[in-house]
C-alpha cells in the first residue's frame, strides 16, 4: 500500500488522490458517546476515522440507558458534530412505549419479525432516512447493525454496507445452549432461529458485510450463504490506552475485570469466576483481591454480595488508573460474539491476561505468548495464581500483548480500510 499524502486539519484528511471521497449516510442504533464499552467504542472510532476520508451524516437512536437526560443526549450529539453531521436523533421505541422491552419481547413470540428486528423500528427514524436520501443524497449507506435492516426499504438501490458487531443469530443460539432455565432457553432458541432466517432473507441486498474477524466472516457465510465480506476488526485508540509509566506501582496479588454487569456475557463471566474460580484461587493466593469495574444494576446480583476481597467498583470515568495498578487482568467471558474490545484495551495497556478462549476469538492470539487461555475453574485459578507470583512471566506476556495489538489493531489503520471499502461499494 502506497503512502498516503495529505495534511491533517481539524480532524479531517484530504486524501482524494488515494480514496475517492463519498457521501456516507451512517445509520446507528445508538449515540456512541462516550466511547466506553464494546459497541460504543467500535462505532465511535470507526465513524470518526471514516469521516477523515468521507462526508458522513448520522441518524441515530438515543438509548436512555446511555443518555438518560437531555444534557447527556446533547453532549453526545455535540461530540459527533466535531467530525460529522447529525441529521436526527430518535428515542428508542422501547424507551417510550408502555411496557418497554418486556412487552416488545413478548410480542416477538408472535408471527412476524424477531425481537432483534422489532427493537429498532420507528416511524420517525424511517422519515429521517427518507429525508437524508432526498437532501443529503448519500452515495453509500452504512447500517451499523442488523436491527436497522428494515430501513433498506427507505434507501432504494443505494449501495449498502452492513456492520456485524457479532453474528447476532449465532450469538443468540450460543446463549440458548448456555442457558439453564428451560423457558429462557426456548425463547433464545426460537429468537436465534428466526433471526437467522431474517439474516438470510436480507443478506444479498447488502453490497458488503463488515465483520470483526475472519471467524465471524465464516460464521456469517455458514448462516446466510455466499456473500461479500470484509474484515473490519475491532481496534484500540493507542493514544488513549497505553502501558503504565514505570513509576506506577502494581498492587500485590491484585486482579481486575472490566465489564458492565448489565450485559449477560459479563454477568455469566462473573458468576463463573466468583462461584467456581475464586475459591480455588484463594487457596493458592490467600491475599488475592479482585476489582470489578463497570456499570451495574441498581440491585447487584446475589453472586456479588458478601464475597471477601472482591470490590465492586462500578462505573468509572477512566478505567486506566485501576487497571494499571492491577497485576493481572482476567476475562472469563464464555458467551457472546464478535471480538472483545476489553481484551484489546488490556493488551494496549500492557497487562498480563488470563482469559477464556471465547474472549480471545478473532484476535489471532497464541496461548502462552500474548495471553494465557483457561477453560475450566482449576485452569483459571492455577494460571492466575502463577502470574500473581511471577512478575517476570507477567512482563513477558505484557510486552508480547502490546506488540501484537499495536501492530494489528490500531483504529487509524482499521478506519482507512473501512474508508476504502466504502469507496468501493458501487
Amino acid at each position: 500500500m502506497s503512502e498516503l499524502s495529505g495534511q491533517v486539519a481539524a480532524e479531517a484528511v484530504d486524501r482524494s488522490n488515494a480514496i475517492p471521497r463519498r457521501r456516507i449516510l451512517w445509520l446507528s442504533h445508538l449515540l456512541n458517546w462516550p466511547p466506553r464499552g464494546g459497541v460504543q467504542q467500535r462505532s465511535y472510532y470507526l465513524m470518526r476515522e471514516l469521516a477523515r476520508y468521507h462526508d458522513v451524516e448520522i441518524i441515530a437512536f438515543r438509548q436512555r440507558a446511555q443518555q438518560p437526560d437531555d444534557a447527556s443526549r446533547q453532549q453526545a450529539i455535540d461530540a459527533l458534530k466535531e467530525f460529522a453531521t447529525v441529521r436526527e436523533v430518535v428515542d428508542l421505541p422501547e424507551d417510550t412505549t408502555f411496557g418497554g422491552r418486556k412487552r416488545m419481547a413478548l410480542r416477538s413470540l408472535l408471527p412476524g419479525a424477531p425481537y432483534t428486528i422489532r427493537w429498532g423500528t420507528a416511524e420517525g427514524y424511517a422519515r429521517a432516512v427518507q429525508d437524508s436520501v432526498a437532501e443529503f443524497q448519500p452515495q453509500v449507506v452504512h447500517f451499523d447493525t442488523i436491527s436497522l435492516a428494515p430501513y433498506l426499504a427507505e434507501v432504494g438501490n443505494l449501495p449498502a454496507m452492513l456492520n456485524h458487531h457479532n453474528i447476532e443469530s449465532q450469538m443468540m443460539l450460543r446463549r440458548a445452549e448456555n442457558e439453564s432455565n428451560p423457558a429462557k432457553r426456548l425463547y433464545f432458541l426460537q429468537e436465534g432461529r428466526r433471526l437467522a432466517n431474517y439474516e438470510r432473507r436480507v443478506a444479498k441486498r447488502f453490497h458488503v458485510h463488515l465483520t470483526c474477524s475472519e471467524l465471524d466472516s465464516r460464521r456469517l457465510i455458514e448462516t446466510v450463504g455466499d456473500v461479500a465480506t470484509q474484515v473490519i476488526p475491532n481496534g484500540v485508540d493507542l493514544d488513549y490506552f497505553r502501558p503504565a509509566e514505570e513509576d506506577i506501582a502494581v498492587r500485590p496479588d491484585s486482579l481486575v475485570f472490566v465489564g458492565g454487569l448489565t450485559w449477560y456475557p459479563n454477568i455469566d463471566a462473573m458468576k463463573f469466576f466468583l462461584n467456581e474460580v475464586w475459591p480455588l484461587l484463594k487457596q493458592h493466593r490467600p491475599g488475592a483481591h479482585l476489582s470489578i469495574i463497570g456499570r451495574r444494576p441498581k440491585r447487584s446480583p446475589a453472586m456479588l454480595q458478601g464475597i471477601a476481597d472482591v470490590d465492586i467498583v462500578g462505573f468509572v470515568e477512566d478505567i486506566r488508573p485501576l487497571v494499571h495498578t492491577s497485576a493481572v487482568y482476567v476475562c472469563p467471558i464464555r458467551d457472546g460474539g464478535g471480538t472483545k474490545l476489553k481484551v484489546l484495551d488490556a493488551m494496549a495497556m500492557g497487562k498480563a491476561i488470563v482469559a477464556h478462549p471465547v474472549a480471545c476469538e478473532g484476535l489471532d492470539l497464541e496461548d502462552g505468548k500474548q495471553v494465557l487461555m483457561a477453560h475450566d475453574p482449576q485452569d483459571f485459578a492455577s494460571k492466575a495464581a502463577s502470574l500473581l507470583a511471577d512478575p517476570v512471566r507477567r512482563q513477558e506476556l505484557q510486552q508480547a500483548a502490546y506488540a501484537h495489538v499495536s501492530a494489528n489493531f490500531s483504529f487509524k489503520e482499521i478506519g482507512e480500510r473501512l474508508a476504502r471499502t466504502a469507496s468501493a461499494a458501487q
